[in-house]
């Protein structure tokens, strides 16, 4: 498997101040403030990256949104296209500001959906937001709350969902209740977009011996096999190795069953806090940073491709990946796969980067998959 070329690039923030004279004087901020624990989703329509909320300050919570459109293109441009951030201003009643939820966005109905996170340590939520016209290709965006129907997960942060486009379901698994307690349970909400029927939630119970409780864990999904691959996470402590796959994972077509997965190859060290992209096209988890342990204070900046991450087409096998350029370290980021051109898209996080922590830096990382 040929590796050449792989290089991180960092796009340089284009600063902006504008006055509205109309209505006095304004201060324009030129892009989110850095932080970690925040959501976002991707459009490839749109090259567009939009995120929300997150923290700068451990257990203090943001509400903003911000969009990068053109983001991929202006990294491929030579020189550099200048880098913009927008921040937007959707129409509605906003959700509270929250740390440690999550996005998906469902390409049909241009809708972000959002569920759950913190607005403190000790405060979770198990709400559920629809940001309409996300991309805001017809206008400003807006915010629509609601209520789903069935028993409501319990209320958590820090766990991972996927979007189903088939059967407009998201599949939410494991988290914390920010009382010390883990979860290793699995949530399916239908009509999750809200256009069509009433949103409803329903707890899974798969066959199998499952993953052990857990936070801050990578998943990806398999939409083709509608198969959910859980990679690694933490229960408050040190970091995990494990990597499992839940089939059936949206609740139709059979019953759910989880598989622990054993992989060939020299596996990446245990860890928490990294993120997993899939790139369906060749059947590849690529896996980026994170810590080892909560306690430490170096980070992860290494880049891994696991083969057949959801157990189709031959035995998993690990790669190191050797990019090229400085790569980052980094935890609590998002992260992004954009198929057309091969490329990794992470932002955000806490990073070894000076002179803060706290990062609002995008880095992408090209030809992602190693092929």
């Amino acid at each position: 498997m040929s590796i050449r070329g792989i290089r991180f690039s960092l796009l340089p923030a284009l600063m902006m101040l504008t006055v509205a004279f109309a209505q006095g004087q304004t201060w324009s901020q030129d892009g989110p403030a850095a932080r970690y624990h925040t959501s976002g989703i991707y459009d490839v329509s749109t090259d567009q990256m939009v995120i929300f909320g997150g923290e700068q300050t451990a257990g203090v919570p943001l509400g903003d949104v911000w969009a990068s459109p053109k983001l991929v293109a202006a990294g491929q441009m030579i020189p550099k296209a200048p880098y913009v951030w927008k921040q937007l201003f959707p129409t509605g009643t906003a959700p509270a500001a929250r740390f440690g939820q999550t996005s998906v966005y469902d390409s049909l109905s241009n809708r972000m959906i959002v569920f759950g996170g913190a607005t403190s340590t000790t405060a979770c939520l198990n709400d559920v937001w629809l940001l309409d016209d996300a991309n805001s290709a017809n206008g400003t965006p807006d915010w629509i709350s609601i209520t789903p129907s069935g028993s409501l997960p319990p209320a958590r942060q820090n766990f991972n969902a996927v979007y189903d486009p088939t059967t407009n379901s998201m599949i939410v698994f494991g988290g914390s209740n920010c009382a010390g307690k883990y979860f290793s349970d699995v949530w399916v909400l239908t009509n999750a977009n809200g256009e069509v029927g009433t949103p409803t939630w329903t707890q899974l119970s798969p066959a199998g011996v499952g993953p052990t409780v857990r936070e801050n864990s990578s998943a990806i999904y398999d939409s083709v096999n509608n198969i959910l691959t859980v990679y690694a996470g933490d229960a408050g402590t040190g970091g995990m190795s494990d990597v499992w796959t839940l089939s059936n994972a949206n609740g139709q077509g059979g019953t759910p069953t989880w598989t622990m997965l054993t992989a060939t190859g020299t596996p990446p060290s245990a860890r928490t806090g990294m993120t997993a992209v899939y790139d369906s096209a060749n059947n590849l988890m690529i896996m980026y940073g994170g810590i080892n342990t909560l306690t430490s204070t170096r980070y992860l900046g290494d880049t891994w491709v696991l083969t057949s991450p959801n157990g189709i087409g031959g035995t998993p096998s690990w790669t190191l990946q050797k990019v090229t350029g400085t790569a980052p370290q980094m935890r609590f980021h998002i992260a992004f796969f954009n198929a057309p051109d091969d490329d990794l898209v992470i932002w955000g996080g806490l990073s070894q980067i000076v002179p803060s922590a706290q990062n609002d830096r995008v880095f992408i990382l090209t030809k992602a998959n190693g092929l």
